[in-house]
């Protein structure tokens, strides 16, 4: 089964002295549909809920995420809802699924990822 979560952008991380690469926070959470055009980024479905007006998630920054991961039949298979999931983006610390789809996302929006099993945890899951 394919699993969908939808992310969502929030403020970003004062950056530390060192670096200006962890500015961004990306915050995912499952919500309501939408009618956004859906993009494919090596088999990742990702639709815009609603396009963001802050800073853009790069690779490499460190981003937190609240998620709820769902399969296809709408089971949840895992969740961070009351502390922030943190990663850095790109460096294969997450699933692919979550390094492609959450790239280039701008604080503020919302995004909906389909993730096919090949870009997470494989056909026996």
């Amino acid at each position: 089964e394919q699993a969908k979560a939808k992310v969502k952008a929030v403020k970003p991380v004062k950056p530390s002295a060192d670096s200006n690469r962890n500015a961004s926070l990306v915050q995912s959470i499952l919500g309501a549909g939408s009618s956004s055009a859906v993009k494919d980024i090596q088999g990742v479905k990702i639709e815009d809920i609603k396009i963001g007006s802050g800073h853009t998630a790069k690779r490499g920054n460190r981003i937190k995420v609240h998620y709820i991961g769902k399969l296809t039949n709408g089971k949840t298979f895992d969740a961070a809802t009351n502390r922030p999931f943190p990663f850095r983006l790109g460096a294969g610390e997450v699933i692919r699924g979550w390094d492609i789809g959450c790239d280039g996302m701008k604080v503020g929006g919302k995004r909906k990822l389909t993730i096919p099993p090949e870009k997470a945890y494989g056909r026996a899951g």
